[in-house]
């Protein structure tokens, strides 16, 4: 089982090692008493919640004793396994998605529910924890429905966030400006929006060739270039300027970005319709990411969570991909819901992600000048 140190300190390894070895001797574990009885010897030990809260999940997960890693070479075998488990009706993936939904997780999101800053959320259920949201910076108001994202790489390599509200796209533009991300997602795309009925709850909030700059009170947005993608289908580009409006400013410096908009993905639906497309699409920013210095990706849909939960998942796959050699599709849901629970709400999502793999190792194998040149 892969454990990530900036989960925890040493602290943890040796908390659970001891626990795993009281639950293989006794048949139970006692993690408060143990972890009391560490702090009366040092009291830095296991320091915050997380912490307390990841030796649970290890110990759960070391519990359930199967690893559900996979690697390159022998991911088309064992994915052709599972489908035909599928048919047969076994549904190993259903269960593996049961084992999920039941792991927990502590409210800790006070900060998106005070009174003002309830009308900021799209949905009341997809709210951002404390410790992990995004606050936005000179501006009358800190608070911004946007959270942090750990990837394989690197911690809070990504931001998730709703699409806009009429009421919150300077929001989303200040936090542009100073987070400074290299690339905008958008994946509820013109077509989405042209689409919906209530145009003040899906605004179109970049700008386009009709309105080339956009004004707010604290930032202006300046598209410089715009042109559909020739090797992704769906997919348009723009190279935007956000500019500060108070130079005198903490981060000030203007930010240019990549806005990729996706019109291959109703916002309503639970999956891309273009499969082929949405691969192309992760396996390019990854790629553009890693030239960029590694910078942030903001990645935005309608509520914060159902398509943007579904491609972060599926971003850090094709990382682990490239890094490791290998994937572990349940343990990458497991820790990208430590930053945002309401991700992959769907057990179509989890299936899909098989698929996404398949998809990449497949076209990579086959045709990898697809990815080389994109």
């Amino acid at each position: 089982m892969p454990l990530q140190c900036w989960r925890g300190s040493k602290w943890n390894f040796i908390a659970l090692d001891s626990l795993i070895q009281q639950a293989e001797s006794e048949g139970k574990v006692d993690v408060y008493g143990y972890v009391s009885q560490m702090r009366k010897q040092r009291c830095n030990m296991i320091q915050t919640l997380d912490q307390y809260i990841f030796l649970h999940d290890a110990i759960l997960e070391a519990s359930e004793g199967f690893d559900t890693t996979i690697s390159l070479a022998e991911f088309k075998s064992e994915y052709d396994i599972i489908k035909q488990d599928q048919l047969t009706g076994k549904g190993q993936l259903d269960a593996l998605y049961l084992k999920l939904q039941d792991l927990l997780y502590v409210d800790r999101n006070t900060d998106a529910t005070s009174k003002d800053n309830l009308a900021k959320n799209r949905c009341a259920n997809i709210i951002p924890f404390n410790e992990r949201r995004v606050m936005l910076i000179n501006m009358p108001s800190d608070y911004i429905n946007a959270t942090y994202v750990d990837d394989h790489r690197k911690r809070s390599a990504l931001i998730a966030t709703q699409h806009p509200l009429s009421s919150t796209v300077e929001d989303f533009w200040k936090m542009v400006q100073t987070q400074k991300p290299f690339a905008v997602v958008t994946l509820c795309g013109a077509s989405a929006v042209d689409e919906c009925n209530d145009k003040k709850s899906l605004p179109k909030f970049w700008p386009t060739p009709e309105c080339r700059t956009k004004e707010f009170t604290t930032v202006s947005v300046e598209l410089l270039e715009e042109a559909e993608l020739e090797k992704i289908s769906s997919v348009v580009m723009q190279k935007l300027t956000v500019h500060c409006k108070n130079q005198a400013m903490y981060q000030s410096k203007p930010a240019d970005v990549d806005h990729y908009i996706c019109n291959f993905w109703p916002s309503q639906k639970t999956l891309p319709t273009d499969t082929e497309s949405f691969v192309k699409l992760v396996a390019m920013i990854e790629r553009r990411k890693q030239e960029n210095d590694d910078r942030q990706i903001v990645i935005n849909c309608y509520d914060g969570a159902k398509q943007s939960g579904l491609y972060i998942t599926c971003h850090a796959l094709l990382q682990q991909i490239l890094i490791d050699g290998e994937v572990d599709i349940p343990e990458t849901v497991k820790l990208i819901r430590n930053d945002q629970p309401m991700f992959i709400p769907h057990v179509d999502q989890f299936k899909f992600c098989y698929e996404f793999v398949s998809r990449y190792v497949d076209s990579s194998t086959q045709d990898s000048a697809v990815f080389t040149c994109l």
